[in-house]
């Protein structure tokens, strides 16, 4: 399989020589906002494009971005069991590695994204990425594995009708997993050095798309999450449910952000069933 969009472009940014580092989904805070000024308003196939490299295979997962370097996933075959993940230079789009991975456990999909939706995550040691077939896994900055995981072989196959939507999300040395599908529903709290389980909290929730989000609330560290009818919120230590504000759609893609503080708490913005997006105080 293709890729609807065969090109990856880098725009040329000519103010600064290194921007900011994009190590995640939605980037370093999980807002999807940069802190970059002065970049290019308009493009076009060449105004703008340090360079272009054809990408074999399908995925929608976003590139993440490190000093120097960019990843990024695919997948392909006739089951799109065979896993890709891509590192380039930075400076001029040469293909630095490839890694190949198998899936163990092929689900539901939806074809352009293939097994590779889920955006990858980075802490500038390891490459931390995540597949529709189950595989999660920590690679090196050289493309060498430090653990693979089969969460299918584990906990039983991703049952969530277009495919796996969510996104890893790493939060210091911890890794956030949030799988909401037809079989039991879980959230794990993974560690990222050696991929074993710190906690794992099961969720009676349906088929979701949403990826968490960690909120720091005074001295506590919690991680919302959307899913079935429910917001959730989880203690990052221990993985045990803190509170649930009712009022979400049966099935949620959105994930939720952090925008500003108030009274020492933060505002989670949130698609409210009404339509409406509510901003909830936690």
């Amino acid at each position: 399989m293709k890729r609807l969009v065969t090109t990856f472009a880098f725009l040329s940014i000519v103010t600064q020589a290194h921007a900011d580092n994009w190590p995640q989904w939605r980037g370093p805070d999980n807002r999807g906002i940069s802190a970059e000024t002065k970049l290019p308003l308009t493009w076009s196939a060449t105004q703008n494009v340090r360079w272009k490299v054809k990408l074999d295979g399908a995925g929608v997962s976003q590139p993440i971005v490190w000093d120097d370097r960019v990843f990024l996933t695919a997948s392909d075959g006739r089951l799109n069991d065979r896993l890709h993940v891509y590192c380039y230079a930075r400076a001029d789009g040469k293909l630095l590695w490839h890694s190949k991975l198998f899936g163990s456990a092929t689900t539901d999909l939806y074809p352009l994204g293939g097994m590779a939706v889920p955006t990858p995550a980075t802490d500038g040691k390891l490459v931390y990425v995540l597949f529709g077939t189950g595989e999660l896994a920590a690679l090196d900055f050289d493309g060498k594995p430090a653990w693979i995981r089969s969460l299918a072989d584990e906990y039983g196959p991703f049952r969530n009708r277009w495919g796996l939507g969510t996104s890893p999300v790493l939060v210091g040395d911890l890794l956030l997993v949030q799988i909401d599908h037809w079989s039991q529903s879980y959230l794990l709290g993974v560690d990222a050095k050696t991929g074993a389980n710190r906690w794992k909290a099961d969720r009676p929730t349906s088929v979701n798309w949403s990826s968490p989000l960690a909120v720091k609330v005074k001295d506590r560290l919690e991680i919302v999450t959307f899913g079935t009818n429910f917001v959730r919120s989880y203690d990052a230590e221990k993985g045990n449910e803190l509170w649930r504000v009712e009022g979400m759609h049966f099935q949620c893609i959105p994930s939720p952000v952090v925008m500003g503080t108030w009274c020492s708490r933060r505002l989670a913005l949130v698609p409210w069933r009404s339509r409406w997006t509510a901003a909830a105080a936690i």
